[in-house]
């Protein structure tokens, strides 16, 4: 394989060494401002090793293609799929995903496996859920609401609903029914709910989780819930918005003015990292704490 060849598939311009060990953040543009390569490259950096993470930015129809290059090289490592591109990277691996992927049916991060076989995971739920953990510490008796079933609201829902009370809903509001229906029929205590009948369930949840990309940087002046359904909410109601581009997201701006208590993504996206890190390098930090990696992570200026 050509590093030609993979750098002619993507849209911005990176510049890899043709023996250089690399990994990758694939996405319709994580170039424009993703976090993850600074996150990884402080960590290569603290634990010496030569490989440095690139922002790819990749359309949906060269997508199969650049994943048949990267599957194809030692030089590639992995790294992290960004939207638009979980389910679609989920499809291209097929059955080369971890459980928890096949349950959610989306990946967001690749690495080699023993048999150098490039495979996929996920670890949005995994992260949302230590975010949540490390900011209301119990959770099991929570009454959930979570917006959004796509790729990273699937895994949201998928790993919150392992720790709920059996008899406990999750709340997952969709504006498609019938895309919501396979993601319930994985989870047994899912509750769907649709979009426009949000309205007459913010009094009775706990915490709300946004899953949607509504109030990204490219839609930063909108905001999945409005200023009167937000009044609706109990005053401790957790406002939890997976977002972390920018850091405060017009859903949580309009929260905090109304006195409820906020979380951005980024304690998420940094979990993230360090799970995915862990997933890639694999046996090159074998038996190394993984709390050196978010050490190094979480010191990142």
């Amino acid at each position: 394989m050509s590093i030609n060849k993979v750098l002619s598939l993507i849209e911005n311009k990176v510049e890899i060494g043709e023996q250089e060990e690399f990994a990758a953040i694939i996405g319709a543009n994580p170039s424009q401002g993703a976090r993850s390569p600074k996150l990884w490259n402080s960590a290569f950096k603290s634990i010496g090793c030569s490989a440095r993470m690139y922002p790819f930015d990749v359309k949906l129809e060269n997508l199969d293609s650049l994943l048949n290059e990267l599957k194809n090289t030692d030089l590639f490592i992995g790294g992290a799929v960004a939207v638009p591109h979980k389910i679609s990277t989920a499809n291209f691996l097929g059955s080369s995903i971890t459980q928890e992927s096949k349950k959610i049916g989306a990946v967001n991060c690749l690495f080699k496996d023993e048999n150098n076989l490039l495979t996929g995971t996920n670890t949005d739920g995994e992260a949302a859920r230590i975010s949540l953990i490390n900011e209301v510490q119990e959770l099991t008796s929570k009454k959930i609401l979570i917006l959004g079933a796509g790729g990273a609201g699937k895994a949201v829902a998928s790993y919150i609903s392992d720790i709920l009370d059996e008899s406990q809903e999750l709340i997952i509001a969709v504006r498609n029914y019938q895309r919501g229906v396979t993601l319930q029929s994985k989870i047994s205590n899912a509750k769907l709910i649709l979009w426009e009948d949000i309205s007459s369930h913010l009094l009775d949840v706990n915490i709300i989780i946004n899953c949607t990309t509504v109030g990204s940087i490219y839609q930063k002046d909108s905001s999945p819930l409005s200023s009167e359904q937000i009044s609706i909410t109990q005053d401790e109601t957790l406002i939890f918005d997976i977002i972390y581009q920018p850091l405060e997201t017009q859903l949580l701006k309009l929260a905090r003015l109304q006195g409820r208590p906020t979380l951005n993504g980024l304690s998420m996206n940094l979990e993230q990292a360090v799970l995915a890190f862990n997933y890639a390098l694999g046996a090159k930090i074998k038996g190394m704490n993984i709390d050196t990696i978010r050490t190094s992570m979480s010191n990142l200026k």
